[in-house]
Order: structure tokens, then sequence, then C-alpha cells
């Protein structure tokens, strides 16, 4: 019953319509899809433009902004480390960093994988100064782990009192791109790999 089985039991033109709907419902102005099914390609389309203005159609070369897809990527690789032993989820983050992290209004309050993942860490995103920070058509050329210190830690360059929720960890959910980051960093320990 996986996807392809589901593009088969539809009419084409059907499907088509509703991508066009979520489309227009989401004011999303382009769109590539594709279905695989072992390993090759079962199914492609694009829809829409890659640019609306000069009228230029999603194709094979668009670039898509890869967002908060890049966390699927990022927990799927915590899961799989998981997998393998090397952490549980309820572990204090600080006994596999080279750093100590943790909340400073509430210090004996420890941070683990699965506040991470679930968004329940009290890290906040200081969207102020992060959007300062964003680079568009190259990487960063702050490194990751510089990054996080100087943003996690008290004294660093990017720390602010904005950098933690006032409240104690697993409380509160709060979209925190900075905990999946410090969760792509834990990969890099991990892995003993750059997580790029």
């Amino acid at each position: 019953d996986g996807p392809c089985n589901y593009i088969r039991s539809m009419d084409p033109s059907t499907f088509e319509e509703w991508i066009n709907w979520i489309m227009e419902e989401a004011m999303i102005p382009g769109i590539s899809l594709c279905f695989l099914e072992n390993g090759e390609l079962y199914w492609k389309k694009h829809f829409g433009y890659a640019n609306v203005e000069q009228a230029v159609p999603v194709n094979d070369s668009t670039v898509f902004l890869t967002a908060s897809i890049s966390k699927t990527i990022v927990l799927t690789a915590c899961m799989q480390l998981y997998e393998n032993g090397l952490f549980e989820l309820d572990d204090d983050i600080n006994d596999y960093l080279p750093f100590d992290v943790y909340n400073p209004s509430f210090p004996d309050s420890i941070i683990t994988f699965r506040h991470l993942m679930t968004h329940l860490s009290s890290i906040n995103d200081d969207l102020a100064l992060l959007n300062d920070l964003v680079t568009y058509g190259y990487d960063s050329p702050i490194p990751l782990q510089d990054f996080l210190q100087s943003y996690l830690l008290e004294g660093g360059m990017y720390y602010s009192s904005r950098s933690y929720l006032q409240v104690p960890p697993q409380t509160t959910f709060s979209y925190s791109n900075v905990g999946v980051s410090l969760l792509a960093f834990l990969v890099e320990v991990f892995s003993g790999m750059d997580f790029e």
C-alpha cells in the first residue's frame, strides 16, 4: 500500500487537480513531485513556476530551499545512531557534548535527545538575531560548533536572554531551529563526520 499503489489507484487528472488545489490554497508557486518504487523512479511531474514574474516553469533543474525538510534528515540520522545503541532518548545531551548546554534559569534540569527531537528543550530561536545570520547562496562562514557555543553558552557572542525560554525543559513546546542544529552537531560528534 505504498505511494505508488496510491498513485495507480487514482485517476491521474484527479491527482493533478488535487496537487493544484493544494498549491493554490497554500500559495505555493511551484513544486516537483516524484515517487520511487524499489529504488526506481516510478512517477514524476513538475507543477507551477520557478519564477512567477518571468513565467519560468519548474523543471528538473529547479533548485528549492530545503528549509525545515532538513529536520527530517537530522532526526533520521539521530534515530539511526539511537538504533545502533549509541545513546538513549532520555540521556542528558551533556554526556556527549564537548561543552555543557542547560537553561541558565533552570541549571539543574537536563536537556535530553527526546527534548530536542520534540521541541521541548526550552532552547529558543531569537529570530531577530538568527535572521541576521542567514546566508543566501552559500554556506555559513560560522562552523556549527562555534555557532552553538556562542548562542547557547552565557557570555557567547550570540548569547542573549532570548536564547532560552523562561520555563524548564519538557514543559513547553517551542519550535527550535537551534535545538535541531544542536542535534545535527551531536550527529557530528557520534559519526566523526561533518553533518554536511
